[in-house]
């Protein structure tokens, strides 16, 4: 009887000790994920301030993925969290407001087009400019006459519906520069720019140049149809 009280009394004693490990060890984890979130915040902001792009040059990037338009949203949504966090800190919840200005950072620089197009520089899948400057978006973007332009787009509904958007004379180019990039990830991703920020300033250097390069090469190609 006794062994059985004792027994009993041991696998009781063990619960608790496997629960507070298991917590132990999510909020580890936990831990983790935020200072690497924050280390992603400041790796953006860092980059922003050493390659600035204006609201100008970015009405002339292309992006070989699909944009997702979600960066007025993630403002809105920014700002929303940003003005709460305020009101925590008057009414001074420091914890809270902090942790609501940090959300607020999180949401506006994962939902950047900005972010998303200086990772696109390093990776490839975006650049200032067209990568087929005889196309008719091409022409439309910079504003200039249309004339005979190609659109890159497939103007057969059945083509569309097989998937096969793109138009036959576009769609080999377009795979010739998909194969150039070099992640399988989009840029245009949520997310995928904020999380990517601390490699991506690793390389800054990498990214400056794409990026001047990528300027020359607009203007020398721009020019052609004013």
């Amino acid at each position: 009887m006794s062994a059985t009280v004792q027994s009993s009394t041991n696998e009781t004693s063990k619960t608790p000790q496997a629960e507070s490990k298991a917590g132990m060890a999510i909020a580890s984890l936990l831990m983790l994920v935020l200072l690497y979130l924050i280390i992603c915040v400041f790796s953006a902001i860092s980059l922003a301030v050493q390659v600035p792009i204006s609201d100008a040059e970015m009405l002339d990037v292309s992006f070989l993925s699909q944009r997702l338009g979600l960066q007025y949203h993630g403002m809105l949504f920014g700002g929303l969290f940003l003005a709460f966090a305020l009101l925590q800190l008057v009414n001074r919840n420091i914890v809270l407001g902090g942790l609501c200005g940090f959300i607020a950072c999180c949401v506006v620089l994962a939902t950047s087009e900005v972010a998303a197009f200086r990772q696109g520089l390093l990776t490839g899948d975006a650049r200032l400019g067209c990568y087929v400057y005889q196309s008719l978006e091409c022409r439309k973007m910079l504003d200039v006459p249309v004339g005979s332009a190609k659109s890159i787009y497939s103007e057969t509904a059945k083509d569309w519906d097989k998937g096969n958007i793109y138009a036959s004379w576009y769609a080999p180019e377009r795979a010739r520069f998909k194969a150039a990039v070099a992640s399988p990830v989009p840029s245009t991703l949520p997310g995928v720019a904020l999380l990517m920020s601390p490699v991506t300033l690793f390389q800054i250097d990498e990214v400056k140049y794409d990026w001047r390069h990528s300027a020359k090469s607009f203007r020398i190609s721009g020019p052609r149809f004013s």
